[in-house]
Formats: structure tokens, sequence, C-alpha cells
């Protein structure tokens, strides 16, 4: 049977309690959680009353990191003189015996169980802690932001100021340089004055360090040239694009600059747009216009950097010159709920624009500039839409527009026109019906409630509109009578509606006569006399429905 140590010593303290006359039940181990994820035991001992053993008062960490120190400091209240240290722990782990001090830098992911204790002059305390160590999460490295200029001159100040993004501080070092280059550690300014003995070519190495002890080089080369060497210019323009419009961006202070020989330096336009200017200063000024935009070809500007001593270095870049897309105003409309939105936006030049919907996100904007858009589930709602053009140098314009929705209003079919009601057998009835109503309405013939229905009646629908039907009745077999018609007109937007009609079939009277026997027409007249005829059917023609007529 194995003791475990905390077992053994509460067993122990219960005998030396009993062996000195005192009661056992208040002699033992007082176990309980430090409040820190550990266990602490604390002894107590009497010689005539009760005298508590330590307590262990601080909280230990439950976490650390490789290769970054273990912070902690035990602390405990106690009888006498208290004394620190570690009963079980990984490698390397101390405690300090007077201070508590626990000294440990993990080299491992892992999980640690560590037992420290704390001892006065009654008894021990013990705090039991389980510590897991994680991987060191290091930063990102840093990335430099600055050019070095790769130019100098003998018993000329050289001057780079080295810049870099990082989340973290940075320490600057030169792992590589010539002699007498020094860089401020804190700053990144580096700082060298050339001797007339190193004209040549010359490595340099920036590095910048992240407090994690990550870091990132810049490895460039600089050329020493002679002195009294004409003007060097050493900064270059950042923008090889420029826009319509938009002050152009030479570097950060939008002036030139040089290294030189002479006290003084005079900056000079050789070449390039009416429109771009620089100062004798080095300020460059160009807000480039219309006629710098050159369908897209770059244009060539050059400067001119000259010294007191007429010595001269020009300095040439190429701009590519754009306008800004202006997107053709889009005016407000209304929509009805379900209906879809199709409309194609148009920027002016096209030329290289992308193009990109900001809102709404229910949309969609495809790359010639076709928008499309539902309207449904919004009803009632006013939705606003953001178009944005940009050209290929990064400049865009934005154009918006809104679009209202209004409630769906069923508007069913609904026929408008009157039939005719009779028709001469024989004949061809036709009726031409028409209906209003929302959508392309459909027609068709259906079976009348009453009545004998006619049969044989064609339908023709205007495809053009569908709000306009023929109804065309050939009666030569038709017998007379009365025959019902049911013509539908239906444009799914609620019920049909049905013309319910007749139409009587009328026997065609016989054909009349003229009685020329009894009473022939006068045959002459004379001038300037009335001509006067009296026209008499016969007995056997009916006069009724009868047109006059002069054939």
């Amino acid at each position: 049977m194995s003791v475990s140590r905390f077992a053994w010593l509460s067993l122990v303290v219960s005998l030396f309690a009993i062996g000195c006359g005192d009661d056992p039940v208040g002699s033992g181990t007082d176990s309980g959680v430090d409040g820190g994820g550990g266990t602490q035991d604390g002894s107590m001992m009497g010689d005539g009353g009760m005298n508590e053993g330590p307590s262990i008062t601080s909280t230990a960490p439950t976490t650390a990191t490789v290769d970054e120190p273990y912070e902690y400091t035990l602390a405990a209240t106690g009888t006498g003189t208290v004394r620190y240290s570690v009963s079980t722990g990984p490698a390397g782990m101390t405690v300090d015996e007077s201070t508590g001090v626990v000294s440990w830098t993990p080299d491992t992911v892992g999980t640690e169980a560590v037992l420290f204790q704390a001892k006065d002059d009654v008894g021990t305390a013990d705090q039991m802690v389980t510590i897991v160590v994680s991987e060191k999460v290091m930063g990102a490295l840093p990335v430099f932001t600055s050019t070095p200029p790769t130019q100098a001159i003998v018993g000329v100040e050289y001057v780079y100021d080295a810049d870099a993004d990082s989340s973290q501080m940075l320490t600057w070092s030169l792992p590589v340089a010539p002699t007498g280059m020094t860089i401020d550690s804190g700053s990144g300014e580096v700082s060298w004055t050339p001797s007339a003995g190193q004209v040549a070519t010359h490595d340099v190495t920036v590095r910048a360090t992240n407090v994690d002890g990550g870091f990132a080089d810049q490895e460039y080369e600089i050329v020493v040239n002679p002195e009294n060497s004409a003007p060097i210019i050493n900064s270059m323009a950042q923008d090889t694009m420029a826009t319509v419009g938009v002050p152009f961006v030479y570097d950060e202070d939008n002036r030139a600059s040089a290294v030189y020989s002479g006290t003084s330096i005079t900056w000079s336009k050789v070449s390039g747009p009416t429109s771009f200017n620089i100062g004798p200063s080095g300020v460059i000024a160009w807000t480039p216009v219309v006629a710098d935009a050159q369908a897209g070809q770059p244009i060539s500007i050059t400067i001119r950097a000259t010294d007191d001593q007429n010595r001269s270095s020009d300095q040439t870049f190429m701009v590519t010159v754009g306008q800004i897309p202006v997107i053709t105003p889009i005016d407000d409309f209304s929509v009805t709920e379900g209906d879809a939105v199709s409309l194609t936006a148009v920027a002016t030049p096209s030329a290289g624009v992308t193009w990109e919907l900001l809102m709404p996100s229910s949309a969609s904007i495809d790359g010639t500039g076709l928008v499309n858009w539902n309207s449904t589930g919004q009803a009632g709602n006013t939705i606003t839409f953001e178009i944005r053009a940009t050209n290929a140098f990064g400049v865009s314009s934005i154009e918006s527009f809104d679009v209202t929705v209004n409630a769906y209003v069923p508007e069913p079919a609904s026929i408008t026109s009157v039939p005719p009601a009779t028709v001469f057998q024989g004949e061809v009835y036709s009726y031409d019906a028409t209906a209003v109503g929302a959508a392309t309405i459909a027609w068709q013939l259906g079976t009348p409630s009453s009545g004998t229905p006619a049969a044989g009646i064609a339908i023709t629908t205007n495809p053009a509109t569908g709000g306009a039907v023929t109804l065309e009745w050939d009666t030569t077999a038709v017998s007379p009578g009365a025959y019902t018609v049911a013509l539908e007109a239906d444009n799914d937007d609620g019920d049909p509606d049905v013309q319910e009609f007749t139409v009587t079939v009328l026997a065609r009277p016989p054909v009349p006569v003229i009685d020329l026997g009894t009473t022939p027409p006068p045959t002459t007249v004379f001038v300037g006399s009335a001509y006067s005829y009296d026209v008499n059917l016969t007995a056997g023609s009916s006069s009724a429905g009868v047109v006059w007529t002069l054939g």
C-alpha cells in the first residue's frame, strides 16, 4: 500500500499531537484551494494551544510562454521566518528561499505540475499549480516603407531617414555599412559624410528589429562621387499616374531634393506640360488639365538642379494622366413590388473603368455597369443605390439614386366593349372586343350558363397588346334564332371577366323588286323642269329595311 506524502504528513502531525497530549481532532492538515488553481496545505501544531502553520497568500499564474520568463513571487504568512522552495517542478525552475521569487524560462510547449512550499517555525504549506506552456506568438515582421538615396558626394553629409511599418517598437541597426556610417537605433536615421578615399560603390544593409526579435533588412548600394561633382538628385517621383483636376504628388513633401558640393541649388523645368511647374526651391505644383490626358500615353517630364558653380543634373520621369470617370446622372424612379430593375450605368471616359455597387447588397453590377435587382418584398420602401466607377489610376466617382417600391395593387381584366346583338343569316358576325387590366390579357371562349351556344366562332387576339380580340362567326349554315356567347378575359391578376351575351340571327327578307311594269319611270324631261319618279315595289316585296340609293 502506498501512502501519499500529504497523508503521511497528516499522520505524522497527528501522532505528534497525540504524543504531546493534545486533542488529535484539533491537529492535522488544513487543505484548501489557493484561489489560483493550486491547492495549499498548512500544518498546525500546538504546545498547550493551537499554532497555525504558514499560509500561502499569493496566486500562481497558470500559463507561461516558451522563451519568456515565468513571473511569480511566492508569498506566505507564518510564525517566525518563512522559507520558500519548489518541491516538484520542471528542470531549471528555482525559488529564492528568502524572497519567494520564482525563476524559470520554459523552453518546451506542454503542461507542468509544480509544487511550491512555504516553511515556518511551525510547519509547511504546499501550493500545487498546473502551468500550461504555449508557443510564443511572434509579431509580424517590419515592412520597409522608405526608399534610400543611392548617391553621395565626398564631403557632403548623406542622410537617410529609414522607416518601416510595424505594430511593435523597432530597433535600428546597420549590419553592413561603410566606415563612418551610423544609424540612430531609435529613429532609424542614417548619417554619413564620405571621405575622399571612399569614392566607390558601397554595400549597405539597414535592419529593423521588433520587440519579438523579428527583423527585416533593406539592402542597397550607394555610389560615392568625387568632390565638386554636379548635383545629384536623390528624390524621385512616387506616382507614375495622375488624374485631371487632382494635384500630382511627387513625393511626401512634393519637393525635389539633391546633394551638391556648392553653397546653393536652383531648380527648373526642362520639359513637360505647360501646366507643370517647379519653383526655384524645388517645390512641384501640378494639377493636370484635360490637354495632359494623352489617350493613356505617358508624359515625359524633366527637371534640372543647378548649383552655384553652374553644375547641373537632370531627372526625367514619366507620368500617365487620366480623367475622372464621370457617371451619367441617374434620376430617381419608382417601381411596383415584384418588378425587376435593370439599368446600365455609363461613365465618361469609359476606358479602363471598373464598376462597384456599394449598396444595396441585394443588387448586383457586372463589368459593363449593368445593374440588376428584384423589388420583391420591398413594398413601401425607398432603396438607395450607390454605384462607383474607378479608373486605372485609382480615381473614382460615385452616383447615387433612389428607387421607390410601390405596393402591388391587383388590376384584374375587365371587358369594356359592347357586342353587336344581331346578324342576318348568311353574313359574318364580327365583334372587336377590348379590355383593361394589368399585364397581358389572355382571351378565350367559355361555356355559356344558359341558352343555345353559338358554335363555330373564331377568335383572334392582337399579339402586340393582348388587350384586343376579334370574334368572327359565319352564319351561312346557322338557322335563325338566338345564340349565347361567353367571352373570357384573364390576366392572372384576379378572377377572369366573363362577358355573356346573346346574338340573334335574323332570317334574311326577300330581295325587293321594283315594279317597273305598273309605273314605268319617265324617260324625258324639259330643261329647267323638275324630274320626278315615284318608285314602287312589286306586291310581293317588303319595304322593311330597304335603303334606297342611286346607282
